[in-house]
């Protein structure tokens, strides 16, 4: 069944029309394959990258001065069509306590930093909206959509909901905006249609109060690369319980496909595609798979590139690039600390010196962002950004 699926949905895709600057998929250009020697998590993902053959033009309700690219259109005809699609390799199941296991479908949006993710994600909460019946109670939340994200983006998001779609309703709900948070508490969910929030708020447990268990119709995971390195992080970002999940990141994978798993598994609720990552022992449940870290391979690559879509600013989509930005300026300036800064700095150097002993046992194959970890203190050191917390404190910021 998944099979004749899988060839429908290819058909269909055959069958769509192509925006005349795009290549039908028979016309590609052929690579010969690699060696499994040549296969690394880099070449993985330039293998990922593609010129999907359907662009989706700009759905009602986007402001009508914006005018997405070429690629972004691709991407929400890539968006819309797995939260739409039928095919079975492409649906996991996610269980929320108890014996019910709920359809989820979803994947990765990796556009390069700067390529317009958060415009592609407000014009799919417009192409693809909830169906909301007649006398929907006001504490019903399965019309939702919720973004959660770092701290220091949900001001871009609210930004850029207001300037591209004003008629959607948005509201925020984190620490330091107290009275959003009680209105959504107050079962005043109705009025809105995006709920922003963070990594760190539980919003998900005033969800859970609601009609329909908290359920809601679709999260959004921003830089969601960094939601799986903590055990908070990830057991806050799952709590949730979508229809449609997607994660947005410009560095889905770092230093080793191991990276996905937190997506793959918990998100994406194991969809058959997902067996690479997994493996049933004799008498283990379901719910509890053996995760692998699968080898980059063609196999991987084509299993991701039916729930991943990534761009780059270089990729050429008729005849030009995606996107043309001019180069940058770099420049190293080198700079004197006072006594007091560093003092401070040998003070984060001394915090760190376990963790980056860990990294040299590691090797090579340590993450990219345990290295980010070992060097945190030191870099906000270096720029006079002192976070109070486990090494800084207010004296510190004060000095």
């Amino acid at each position: 069944a998944a099979a004749g699926s899988a060839a429908a949905s290819a058909a269909a895709a055959a069958a769509a029309p192509h925006p005349p600057h795009l290549a039908p998929p028979s016309a590609a250009v052929r690579k010969p394959p690699l060696k499994p020697r040549d296969w690394t998590c880099e070449r993985l993902l330039e293998v990922i990258n593609q010129v999907f053959p359907v662009e989706t033009p700009e759905p009602a309700g986007l402001e009508a001065s914006v005018r997405l690219k070429p690629y972004q259109k691709q991407s929400l005809a890539f968006m819309l069509q797995v939260e739409r699609t039928t095919d079975a390799e492409l649906v996991g199941m996610r269980s929320y306590g108890g014996d019910a296991r709920l359809p989820i479908r979803g994947g990765w949006l990796c556009d390069e930093v700067g390529m317009g993710k958060t415009a592609v994600c407000i014009s799919l909460c417009l192409a693809n909206p909830p169906s909301r019946g007649e006398g929907a109670s006001s504490d019903d939340a399965s019309h939702l959509t919720v973004v959660v994200g770092p701290p220091t983006l949900l001001g871009q998001w609210h930004d850029e909901c207001r300037k591209f779609a004003p008629g959607l309703r948005v509201a925020t709900y984190h620490s330091m905006d107290a009275a959003s948070r009680l209105q959504l508490a107050c079962n005043q969910l109705h009025q809105y249609d995006v709920v922003l929030s963070t990594f760190f708020m539980d919003f998900s447990k005033t969800l859970r109060r609601k009609r329909h268990g908290g359920c809601i119709h679709r999260l959004i995971v921003d830089e969601a690369h960094l939601a799986a390195q903590s055990t908070v992080t990830r057991d806050m970002v799952s709590a949730y319980r979508p229809s449609f999940v997607w994660m947005l990141t410009g560095t889905p994978i770092s230093s080793t496909t191991r990276d996905l798993e937190f997506g793959m598994i918990t998100l994406l609720g194991s969809p058959p595609l997902a067996t690479p990552f997994t493996s049933e022992a004799a008498g283990r449940k379901a719910s509890a798979p053996r995760i692998f870290e699968p080898s980059p391979s063609a196999g991987l690559a084509e299993a991701l590139r039916k729930l991943m879509i990534r761009h780059t600013k270089q990729m050429r989509i008729g005849g030009a690039a995606a996107l043309s930005l001019p180069d940058k300026d770099i420049s190293i300036v080198w700079l004197e600390m006072s006594s007091a800064e560093r003092d401070l700095y040998h003070k984060g150097c001394r915090h760190e010196e376990k963790r980056v002993h860990d990294l040299r046992t590691l090797g090579e194959g340590a993450p990219a962002y345990r290295l980010e970890l070992a060097v945190a203190f030191r870099r906000q050191a270096c720029s006079n950004a002192y976070k109070v917390g486990n090494c800084f404190d207010e004296h510190d910021r004060q000095r």
